[in-house]
């Protein structure tokens, strides 16, 4: 169940563009996520503010039906916390899917004037039954004590969620994906929450472990190329070194065949019979190797 503040306080604009705004902005999100995170689960909506403490809509799947009641919300008196939570309880031990877990999205646009009493034993009821609750306090810093002490009591293996929003130019639902009432599938430390399919966890966790092992041989094989050329570019140095040695060697033997021990392997003295004897040898090397 959604239970939305509709008192006369939510008109306030220290959120922009107000506080009953900001508060349908979020209550759309979490209606959205809500239907679409699983076909079986139903939403239901209603109203905390005024004599009748409205019932809009009964649990449904249909988000649409439940986005429609958005124009009938009037403004109005003040809000009545532990008597719109009580109803809450009653509307949803009549749903239709009886396996369903029960769980209460309360936004809160204005001062709370229960009893905290009424509400510590409110809260140890909805303990015993199991019944989470998420509470998404709207510029109201005067509930936050009281709304913290609720949530320790009501909280069991952290199923439970306090959102503190304070206004001004940030939105909502970044506040309410960051304390995970929008995409609580997974922990806020990174991890994956409690309500979280074992099976699809699993799948989860082992394409993330695949995706890794990609990466790191990845890594390996860049790694590995990067030496190989590397070893590559050395290797051709040294040959080319090699064979221009090869080259003089061989041209200083004819040298000292031409000229006899006369020639004394001075090749530094004639440039110019270097340069020949080298183009001669590099030209019969080519016929010789015609791959070359």
């Amino acid at each position: 169940m959604v239970l939305l503040d509709n008192s006369l306080f939510a008109r306030n604009g220290d959120a922009i563009p107000s506080r009953f705004q900001v508060e349908l902005e979020g209550a759309t999100s979490v209606i959205n996520f809500k239907t679409n995170d699983n076909p079986e689960t139903s939403v239901g909506l209603m109203l905390m503010a005024g004599k009748g403490k409205q019932i809009l809509t009964t649990p449904t799947n249909d988000s649409a039906q439940l986005l429609a009641q958005y124009s009938k919300i009037p403004i109005q008196d003040y809000l009545g916390l532990c008597r719109s939570i009580q109803i809450a309880r009653l509307t949803m031990k009549h749903r239709v899917n009886k396996h369903q877990h029960e769980r209460l999205v309360i936004f809160i646009a204005s001062a709370i004037k229960d009893n905290p009493e009424d509400l510590y034993v409110l809260a140890r009821n909805l303990r015993r039954d199991n019944i989470a609750v998420d509470l998404v306090n709207i510029c109201c810093p005067e509930n936050l004590q009281l709304l913290q002490n609720f949530h320790e009591i009501v909280n069991v293996e952290n199923e439970s969620r306090l959102v503190n929003y304070a206004g001004g130019a940030t939105r909502l639902n970044d506040a309410l994906k960051e304390g995970g009432v929008l995409g609580g599938h997974f922990a806020t430390d990174g991890g994956f929450g409690d309500d979280m399919d074992p099976q699809m966890e699993m799948v989860i966790r082992m394409s993330l472990e695949e995706e890794r092992k990609r990466q790191e041989e990845m890594e390996r094989q860049r790694a590995t190329e990067a030496n190989q050329g590397d070893q590559g570019m050395v290797l051709e140095e040294t040959e080319n070194d090699d064979e221009k040695t090869a080259l003089l060697d061989q041209a200083n033997r004819i040298v000292k065949e031409s000229e006899g021990d006369k020639g004394n392997g001075e090749l530094a003295k004639d440039p110019k019979l270097i340069e020949d004897i080298l183009k001669e040898l590099n030209l019969k090397k080519k016929d010789e190797d015609p791959s070359k």
